[in-house]
């Protein structure tokens, strides 16, 4: 049950839950570019409908979610936004702040929010028709995408280790996702892929 008593700081708690939401969007990240780079860059061709383009699809939403709430926009989510708000002064402080890293998470958080809202977690009765056209207006790339979760990982730790006074408990996530070729070499093998 959540506390309602407002004397209670919800920053701490805050700062440990974005970090683990980045920190699954960071590992599923690695995971799809293993995916993709599988075969000297090729890529993994996936006939028809299978195990593998679902786990795809499933890590590729999965990720989106998690980095979505990490940058929600809305003033009651207990996102970064709300962090950056309430702590202000501690957060501008901080080696890992910079005026520019904050409009570029905020163009990005603006440009995230109609995928969000239209598409990735609701249903809207006008995007339903071309639910790909949000995604190329909200145009961002995988670079921005990987600029975004190496951007917020860095400030988020750093604030972390001001306010709980220790490293966070996952160091940034190392995971390289050697297995994913040993996989898709066997779904290759008996022709889950091509």
């Amino acid at each position: 049950m959540c506390p309602q008593n407002s004397d209670i700081d919800p920053i701490p708690r805050a700062i440990v839950r974005n970090l683990f939401e980045l920190a699954y969007a960071i590992y599923e990240r690695k995971v799809l570019v293993a995916m993709e780079e599988f075969d000297d860059g090729q890529g993994v061709t996936i006939s028809g409908l299978n195990f593998i383009l679902i786990c795809h699809k499933a890590l590729f939403n999965d990720m989106l979610g998690h980095c979505m709430k990490v940058l929600d926009l809305h003033p009651r989510s207990a996102s970064f936004w709300m962090i950056l708000r309430m702590d202000a002064e501690r957060v501008s402080q901080m080696a890992s702040y910079s005026e520019n890293t904050i409009k570029f998470l905020r163009d990005i958080a603006e440009r995230i929010k109609p995928v969000r809202d239209k598409t990735h977690f609701h249903i809207d009765r006008k995007a339903v028709f071309d639910p790909k056209a949000l995604w190329t207006e909200a145009g961002i790339t995988g670079i921005e995408y990987k600029k975004t979760l190496d951007h917020l990982w860095a400030m988020l730790t750093e604030l972390h280790k001001v306010v709980h006074d220790r490293e966070f408990i996952e160091r940034a996530p190392e995971y390289e996702a050697r297995e994913v070729r040993a996989f898709l070499e066997w779904a290759r093998s008996v022709e889950l892929v091509v």
